[in-house]
């Protein structure tokens, strides 16, 4: 599972690597691996996680605010792009947006579903 960091992966990458680790392991029960994700969004302080979809292609742009984003693909892919660097990510992988920053997210040729949670700075 990849988990990357638009700005600074040295300053994040701590970020508890043991709760990665358990979604890893985890992947083939989707149920746990949610349960386990909602409860590190909640110890994180991120509030309301909620369910997305964006349909094929469909590109969502976000201009600079105060609020970091934890995103976790559910189906398809994510193409996330933001300072000039693109990364995509599918199924079960998670990324992460500081605040601060524009960013542009672009869903695969079959959409995309997510789990994803704010948390204001």
């Amino acid at each position: 599972m990849a988990m990357m960091m638009v700005t600074s992966l040295e300053r994040k990458k701590n970020m508890d690597t043991l709760m990665l680790e358990e979604l890893k392991k985890d992947t083939l029960n989707v149920k746990n691996s949610f349960k386990l994700f909602k409860n590190y969004l909640v110890e994180k302080g991120f509030k309301s996680p909620m369910l997305g979809a964006m349909k094929p292609c469909k590109v969502l742009t976000r201009k600079v605010n105060n609020q970091e984003i934890l995103c976790m693909v559910l189906e398809g892919e994510l193409t996330l792009k933001s300072l000039d660097v693109e990364n995509c990510f599918g199924k079960h992988e998670i990324f992460f947006i500081e605040a601060s920053h524009e960013y542009e997210v672009k869903a695969g040729h079959r959409g995309s579903e997510f789990l994803f949670a704010f948390k204001n700075v």
